[in-house]
């Protein structure tokens, strides 16, 4: 399930049963009006955010609603939206990462590559370029013209749980370990 807090209060706005499976991420849309999930139920879910109106004598609060979904082949393991909104990416069990059209979910390219699943990914911020984590210990940047491959780095001795490029200098890529 999706459960919005209120951060200033701790309290639970709103909780929606989201998914039949396990949620593995949630990536926020570039605009921040709604979300994605990807989950094990191979599907990427998209969500926006909504007023919803409170009963005579109440406020209203902040719920989401569920607009579309894509369904995928295999479980979604991470999703990412490029910062210009355009394109949505995401990584599957079965080591690829598929890339969409945010406004059509029109499949874009595939990127293939890791011995292990993709298990993060940043998008840069002019949108040109992915980083994509694995499990197989590795980091790879991928152009986002052709799907190509431009630079694998071996990163750590154990699977790489988040890369991240660095909005301010991209030619900056940050990783962590288990």
């Amino acid at each position: 399930e999706v459960q919005l807090l209120d951060l200033v209060s701790g309290v639970l706005v709103s909780s929606i049963v989201s998914h039949s499976g396990c949620i593995w991420d949630i990536a926020m849309r570039h605009d921040t009006r709604g979300f994605a999930t990807g989950s094990a139920d191979k599907l990427v879910k998209f969500w926006e955010f909504v007023l919803v109106e409170g009963n005579v004598g109440e406020k209203s609060r902040i719920g989401v609603k569920h607009v579309k979904s894509l369904q995928m082949t295999e479980d979604v393991l991470s999703v990412c939206y490029s910062k210009n909104g355009k394109l949505l990416a995401a990584s599957l069990l079965d080591c690829t990462v598929k890339v969409f059209f945010t406004d059509t979910l029109k499949f874009y390219i595939s990127l293939y590559g890791h011995k292990l699943p993709v298990t993060s990914m940043d998008i840069s911020t002019d949108s040109t370029l992915i980083v994509t984590g694995s499990a197989d210990k590795n980091i790879k940047i991928w152009g986002l013209d052709f799907g190509d491959c431009h630079k694998s780095i071996f990163a750590h001795d154990e699977a790489v749980m988040k890369s991240s490029v660095c909005p301010q200098n991209p030619s900056i890529l940050l990783s962590r370990k288990r």
